[in-house]
């Protein structure tokens, strides 16, 4: 951990395999002569089918995928921090995996990281069960299966019949263990998360004049008990919600997915021993 007082991050999200895109974003740094502190992915490196996620044996072909993504970004920045998506393999959830991907990157699903001066970043991937509805209040009423759009992973309770409240309660018990990490310190916080919070723009998707809030109500919660504390929320998931809104005061950002080739950067100051955010910039190629 090196003490700066700036940093300029490069966030990228939902790859989805395009390794095409992946090296057109090496090259847009080299042009603009950009060479970030650290990067961050905010998951679905693959494409894997809803379902079939812990199916490890069929899925070993993902990880020369993964590994080489990872490789790449590292042409930009060796420090590559990286969480999974709802697309991604089992392997990239499991805390004790001993299988490596990328050569310094850092895996920080359900972990911390202490970035810089007073700066601590938590992780958590993944996504829970989303639906469509033109009801933002429908998670009060019954669950329609005929009404999900994307099915969570791996906060899925049933793979047939999912249950939004308990796609939610399987959440908070991973929210709950990073909320343990923040008791014994008073560091400011970036939150990286796949999922994005449910009352927020960002995680909001249109198609035929319907909407379906990929967002989770779980996560709105712990960003507003934790609101004091929070600098930043970056998220994706959701491909067409990208930008910035705003959540209690918080700056929420969806850079895009990398697959159409969106990506962003967010830069911060430290004065007066507070990080603050200077920047935040929507980019595209």
């Amino acid at each position: 951990m090196d003490k700066k007082d700036k940093l300029s991050i490069l966030i990228v999200s939902d790859t989805h395999e395009n390794i095409d895109n992946l090296n057109k974003l090496v090259k847009e740094c080299e042009k603009n002569l950009y060479i970030p502190d650290y990067i961050f992915l905010l998951g679905d490196i693959v494409t894997i089918n809803q379902g079939e996620q812990d199916n490890e044996i069929k899925n070993e072909k993902y990880y020369k995928i993964i590994n080489e993504s990872l490789q790449i970004l590292e042409k930009i920045s060796k420090n590559v921090i990286y969480i999974p998506g709802n697309h991604d393999p089992k392997t990239l959830f499991d805390n004790d995996n001993k299988i490596k991907f990328g050569n310094s990157s850092i895996n920080l699903h359900k972990k911390k990281y202490d970035l810089n001066n007073n700066l601590l970043i938590i992780g958590i991937g993944g996504s829970i069960t989303n639906l469509t509805s033109n009801e933002k209040e429908y998670y009060k009423y019954d669950y329609d299966i005929n009404n999900v759009k994307w099915k969570g992973y791996p906060y899925i309770d049933n793979n047939e019949n999912p249950n939004f409240e308990k796609c939610e309660e399987l959440f908070k018990k991973d929210l709950d263990i990073i909320f343990n990490y923040l008791k014994d310190n008073n560091k400011q916080i970036i939150l990286i998360s796949h999922n994005g919070p449910f009352n927020s723009s960002t995680s909001n998707c249109f198609e035929n004049g319907t909407c379906f809030y990929a967002g989770s109500l779980i996560l709105d919660k712990f960003i507003y008990d934790n609101k004091k504390r929070i600098l930043t929320v970056l998220h994706g998931h959701t491909h067409y919600g990208f930008g910035v809104s705003t959540l209690y005061d918080i700056n929420i950002f969806n850079p895009g997915p990398l697959k159409n080739g969106h990506y962003g950067k967010i830069d911060l100051n430290y004065k007066d021993e507070k990080w603050i955010i200077k920047k935040i910039t929507k980019l595209r190629f």
